[in-house]
């Protein structure tokens, strides 16, 4: 079963990666990151007595991937923020009322002289 979850982190990577990669340098970090969880999954499926991912060296693996992913959590939302419209008024703010000499936008008459 581990095969599919590291198929899945590849599959992610790449995508960001190859499809995403025009769009920013950001997609091949985020890219990169799949990647290196995907040949995590995989190396431990067919390692699984390899004592590399125990110990110290595991606890800096885990370290670097949650930094990457603070990283990444971080950039995502830098983006957002820039890309976020203006405020708009709320749903429950009064309306203006056309004025008397203006004709309304759902009105057929013609304007007042």
């Amino acid at each position: 079963m581990n095969y599919v979850y590291a198929a899945i982190w590849f599959a992610i990577g790449l995508m960001l990666m190859i499809r995403l990669g025009r769009e920013g340098k950001r997609f091949y970090f985020a890219g990169g990151v799949f990647l290196l969880l995907g040949a995590w999954w995989l190396f431990m499926e067919l390692f699984p007595g390899h004592p590399f991912f125990n110990g110290w060296m595991g606890w800096v693996f885990k370290i670097v991937l949650g930094v990457s992913l603070v990283v990444l959590c971080l950039i995502f939302l830098q983006q957002k923020n820039r890309n976020e419209p203006p405020d708009d008024p709320p749903f429950d703010a009064p309306k203006e009322e056309p004025k008397a000499d203006q004709p309304s936008e759902h009105s057929d008459a013609p304007p007042k002289e």
